[in-house]
């Protein structure tokens, strides 16, 4: 298998605690087998993400949206939270969703 991969990627600094992540990646896979089957698959995708710092709280917030050439068009979101206890302890709580195509 054959993969090519290009990725637009910026982050912007609002704040000293809020960092914004916007990204346009493109992938595209070719795969052969036996040099009789070839197959080619490609996926176009764009995402924002928001990270939040505050004292010992902290969060991400991160929305993506994805075409796939042979699965079909996909959204993805993520949410999390963390609170610092001290230095070395910190509690997480995320929730979000996700989308795998198959490989070949």
């Amino acid at each position: 298998t054959d993969r090519t991969f290009m990725e637009f990627k910026n982050d912007i600094k609002v704040s000293d605690a809020n960092l914004v992540s916007v990204g346009i990646p493109q992938q595209e896979d070719k795969g052969e087998y036996n040099n009789s089957y070839e197959k080619t698959s490609s996926v176009e995708s764009i995402y924002i993400q928001d990270v939040l710092n505050y004292n010992q709280h902290s969060g991400v917030i991160a929305f993506r949206s994805l075409d796939n050439s042979s699965y079909g068009t996909h959204s993805t979101y993520n949410l999390d939270y963390g609170y610092a206890l001290n230095s070395s302890l910190k509690f997480t709580l995320g929730v979000g969703t996700g989308f795998k195509a198959p490989t070949f």
